[in-house]
């Protein structure tokens, strides 16, 4: 049994280097493809077209810009809880870059102070 053994060795052995010694004998051989051919040039045209005609419209011409103004707005507000003392009012008003108004808050002493503005341009 031995021996059996140690024939089948050197068969496997001798098959191992039968097909060692040619790499590439069991793949296909590899496929070279060629590029295609490049595509003819486009045929050549004399062909003369007219001028276009002149636009039937005015070109675009912006408008100048608007010079800045101020905005012109109107607020008020007032806030009354007896409960908690909290008792704050304010309005203002702005017509043509001037602003005024007023607020009045209630001071912890009991006391009103009032406080009225007027602001008339970058004053």
């Amino acid at each position: 049994s031995t021996k059996i053994i140690g024939k089948l060795l050197i068969v496997y052995i001798a098959v191992t280097c039968a097909l060692a010694e040619k790499p590439g004998s069991l793949l296909p051989a590899p496929v070279h493809y060629k590029p295609y051919p490049p595509p003819p040039p486009p045929p050549t045209t004399t062909t003369a077209l007219p001028p276009p005609p002149p636009p039937a419209y005015k070109p675009y011409q912006p408008y100048p810009p608007l010079p800045p103004r101020p905005a012109n707005y109107a607020y008020s507000y007032a806030v009354l809880d007896e409960e908690t003392s909290i008792d704050f009012a304010a309005d203002e008003l702005a017509e043509n870059g001037a602003v005024s108004g007023s607020y009045k808050v209630v001071l912890p002493d009991g006391r009103i102070k009032t406080v009225t503005y007027t602001v008339e341009g970058d004053s």
